[in-house]
């Protein structure tokens, strides 16, 4: 049973479509739970003359906010490619991509997750179980380490980082960013 697991990692072709398409999917179900409750989002500070003047002002904030988190998943995408080629992984940008989304699959299905207790919650929120506040509990989430142990596995069996010391500081360094962002 054990070599069934293993041969899927390392043999089946990854593609980077559909993990992006899903991830997309479910930031988008998470944005689209929280459009009712964006006026308290809203910063307290701005003028109310811009709030008037700005029709869907929610739309354009949500939609800035789908796009600023595309980013910053491309933005760690390239910052843990550049840990993991340090390390001595050998692999090219586009091919780690791919495995940093199928890792991200967790992270895809913590937002749809989230976005199903919005709608049936009177006051949604963005974290599952933990605040903000807590940052040690926020990224000890089983989405997180989910993502943690995928990207893990991925990485010791698609490529060149297979000692184990290299690989659990890069785990380590993958799960300090997780908390600090």
């Amino acid at each position: 049973m054990e070599n069934i697991g293993v041969s899927v990692l390392k043999e089946r072709e990854l593609k980077f479509f559909p993990p992006f398409l899903f991830y997309v999917l479910g930031l988008g179900c998470y944005l689209s739970t929280l459009l009712p409750y964006v006026d308290v989002l809203i910063p307290q500070k701005l003028p109310e003359n811009i709030i008037d003047k700005v029709h869907y002002l929610d739309y354009i904030i949500a939609l800035a906010a789908f796009f600023i988190l595309l980013l910053g998943v491309f933005f760690e995408g390239i910052v843990m490619f550049l840990i993991a080629n340090f390390l001595g992984a050998k692999v090219k940008l586009k091919y780690f991509l791919t495995l940093f989304t199928v890792a991200n699959l967790p992270m895809a299905l913590r937002f749809i997750v989230i976005s199903i207790k919005n709608v049936f919650v009177s006051h949604p929120g963005t974290y599952l179980i933990f605040s903000r506040s807590n940052k040690l509990l926020s990224a000890l989430d089983l989405f997180n380490l989910a993502y943690l142990v995928i990207l893990f596995l991925l990485l010791k069996n698609r490529t060149e980082l297979k000692n184990n010391f290299s690989l659990g500081v890069f785990i380590i360094i993958a799960f300090i960013y997780r908390m600090i962002f």
